[in-house]
């Protein structure tokens, strides 16, 4: 194999890497087992109440997207049940003093 053909096969593994990085997602089927949960939160009752909601949700592992609705006093969240359980997400929300109770 001469370097010509060599910097050929180096630049095709590239490229398919490139690729599987990019479409990981779909190769590997994840987006699939999205989860999602709503919950009614009980004391949601100003404007300000939903900014420390986000921190708390922004900061768990395996959040995929959420929500929050400040007028249906209601947070939906989308997550990876590989990596959370929406048990974790309950107990989290629960336990920066929101009340919560599933949809």
């Amino acid at each position: 194999m001469n370097i010509r053909q060599k910097f050929m096969v180096i630049g095709v593994l590239s490229i398919a890497a490139c690729v599987a990085i990019l479409f990981e997602d779909q190769l590997l089927g994840t987006k699939a087992n999205v989860g999602e949960i709503t919950y009614s939160i009980e004391n949601v009752t100003c404007q300000e109440c939903p900014r420390p909601l986000d921190v708390v949700i922004e900061n768990l592992v395996g959040i995929e997207g959420y929500t929050v609705d400040q007028h249906t006093k209601s947070v939906r969240v989308q997550y990876n049940p590989i990596q959370t359980e929406s048990e974790w997400i309950e107990k989290a929300i629960e336990a920066h003093g929101y009340q919560i109770a599933k949809k």
